[in-house]
């Protein structure tokens, strides 16, 4: 398996550089296509489908704890492989929503506007350093 793996990551670096990828782009994807290969068994992509590429997505974001920018960056690298190297479609890959970016958006949307600035005070007012006082607000001079 070892040498498909090999052979799949050298057909996967060709296509990204004939489409002028950057060299970081390149790394990335080869990186998370070699996860998701090692993750499900070194099985092949080409015999895995939806379940499979759902999964290590969820894994990603459930046990890993990954951001969401990260999980979108292995779900743009295994749309690319599948599509690209591969040839097989995935429509329903697609159309999966992409994870949120903004946490803060999202705690927003969960606990009403208004309640953000209240509680980002409460949070964070212990982690301010102390400053002093301004003497003439403490003497009134």
């Amino acid at each position: 398996m070892e040498h498909r793996l090999s052979k799949l990551l050298d057909q996967l670096r060709e296509a990204i550089r004939t489409r002028h990828y950057s060299i970081r782009t390149e790394s990335t994807y080869c990186d998370w296509a070699r996860c998701f290969i090692l993750f499900h068994g070194k099985r092949h992509p080409r015999d895995m489908a939806a379940d499979e590429i759902t999964a290590f997505l969820t894994h990603l974001a459930n046990e890993r704890n990954v951001s969401a920018s990260t999980q979108n960056q292995a779900k743009s690298a295994l749309l690319f492989l599948y599509k690209k190297v591969l040839g097989i479609e995935l429509p329903w890959l697609d159309e999966i929503v992409q994870a949120s970016t903004s946490a803060i958006s999202q705690a927003r949307s969960r606990l009403g506007a208004d309640v953000m600035p209240r509680l980002a005070q409460r949070v964070l007012r212990p982690l301010a350093p102390r400053m002093p006082r301004e003497r003439g607000a403490v003497d009134g001079a």
